[in-house]
């Protein structure tokens, strides 16, 4: 399966590509996979329940794959969406466990991925702050990036970000994940307790290693707040 091979819908405008999926599927309106693209969302969602900027500025599609390996499906998300901008815009990315990725120390990219074990499907969603957004508070200013200066292929990047993630599907975590992992060797807090970030492990948690030695591993990114900003 790649690009071409499943259903595209395009909206000027929509509360959460994620939740057009959820409620067409749940609906059996929609049974293949199957692509959904806008340009704004009205209540875009992030990970943990937090709300993802979404405006104009950006690209945000949502991707329904039934049927298939989601096995570590966020971090090969996060590989794919680092190897398209790359590769296609010679434009390197950090990326943050578990599902953000970063350009020049800000935020521009977000992944949201949510299963519905009843109808065995995965939907994948993605949020890129493409260009520089001029009416951002400076609060939002020192948070959210943006990537080019002018405008791109948008549908090309997207057919690139879904193909890869067809591909890497029946994979292994890729080892660039790890690599390009902008947290490794960096302290974070989880729930008031220090931590330094020492390895991500083939599951994709995070191994933090605690100020009497102790290891322990972290599978969601609930309560963890980073010290990422050097």
């Amino acid at each position: 399966m790649n690009f071409n091979n499943i259903k595209i819908k395009f909206l000027n405008e929509i509360d959460s590509t994620n939740d057009y999926l959820k409620i067409n599927i749940k609906d059996k309106k929609i049974i293949d996979d199957y692509l959904v693209i806008t340009n704004k969302q009205t209540n875009g969602r992030g990970a943990n329940g937090r709300n993802f900027f979404s405006d104009e500025n950006g690209v945000y599609f949502s991707l329904a794959i039934f049927n298939k390996n989601f096995f570590n499906i966020t971090p090969k998300v996060a590989v794919s969406v680092y190897l398209a901008i790359k590769n296609t815009f010679n434009i390197e990315l950090e990326i943050k466990w578990i599902n953000d990725l970063y350009y020049k120390n800000k935020k521009v990219v977000g992944i949201l991925c949510e299963r519905l074990l009843n109808e065995n499907c995965i939907i994948i969603g993605i949020g890129i702050d493409l260009y520089k957004n001029n009416s951002l508070s400076k609060d939002m200013e020192n948070i959210i990036g943006y990537i080019f200066d002018k405008k791109i292929d948008e549908n090309t990047l997207i057919r690139n970000i879904v193909d890869n993630i067809y591909n890497l599907l029946d994979s292994q975590i890729p080892d660039i994940y790890i690599k390009k992992n902008r947290i490794l060797n960096k302290d974070f807090f989880y729930k008031g307790k220090k931590f330094l970030a020492i390895n991500i492990d083939k599951n994709g948690n995070l191994i933090g290693r605690d100020e009497f030695g102790f290891e322990n591993v972290f599978f969601s990114s609930k309560d963890i707040i980073f010290n990422v900003t050097n």
